[in-house]
């Protein structure tokens, strides 16, 4: 809740549009937390299925072990607003190939192109060191 803080103080729009990438150690320390497991506090039942995508506390959570430094004492997690961060796509530059062979009744398509993400708004993205439950140098 300290990162939803700081990107509040940013004047980042307190809306469903609030992000959380984190560590499988981050959600572990979340579900030793009674407000995170209780029926009170969510809808989710972190106890009965597990996701690597779930929304808690207006965050939506999406929980993945190649986040920087995932597994070491030290993880790397990161809060934003979804506008925040854009992504670009070349559409004209897009390589599209597809074919149907009729003998073995196989069709099969094979699609390429770039692109990119880019930060726009630096004070919507907040990121914090998970180390023992707890965050530093946010």
């Amino acid at each position: 809740l300290k990162a939803y803080a700081k990107l509040a103080y940013n004047d980042v729009p307190e809306d469903d549009n609030i992000f959380s990438a984190i560590t499988p150690g981050f959600r572990a320390a979340l579900m030793k937390l009674p407000e995170f497991a209780s029926k009170e506090y969510v809808e989710l039942e972190p106890f009965k299925k597990a996701s690597n995508v779930f929304k808690w506390a207006g965050i939506n959570f999406i929980v993945h072990n190649g986040v920087p430094n995932a597994g070491s004492a030290e993880e790397t997690v990161y809060f934003w607003h979804k506008e925040a961060i854009g992504h670009a796509v070349n559409q004209e530059g897009m390589d599209v190939d597809m074919d149907y062979e009729r003998k073995q009744r196989r069709s099969w398509a094979r699609t390429s192109m770039d692109m990119a993400a880019k930060v726009l708004q630096s004070d919507g993205i907040v990121k914090g060191i998970h180390t023992n439950a707890t965050f530093n140098n946010l």
